[in-house]
């Protein structure tokens, strides 16, 4: 079984897959994972947006936001499937 770990950043986040025994768990996978779109910062940071009175503009980034976020860790996911079953 494998295990992922998250470090959330700002529009991104590391993570880690480790498998193996408690004992002696092994990294098979370390990756920084977009969770939004570097060209369009309003993304990265749409509580601006809110800050600035754009409720709306807020709400669509943030969706957008979500999209990309769930698309890239769906294919860590994947990718960490390639190796090992996720517990």
């Amino acid at each position: 079984m494998a295990a992922v770990g998250l470090r959330v950043k700002t529009g991104k986040t590391l993570a880690i897959a480790i498998a193996g025994a408690a004992a002696s768990p092994r990294a098979i996978l370390r990756e920084q994972v977009a969770l939004a779109d570097p060209s369009v910062p309003d993304t990265s940071f749409p509580y601006h947006l809110e800050l600035e009175g754009k409720p709306k503009a807020a709400e669509a980034a943030v969706r957008r936001a979500r999209r990309i976020g769930a698309a890239a860790l769906k294919r860590l996911f994947e990718s960490v499937s390639a190796y090992e079953p996720i517990e």
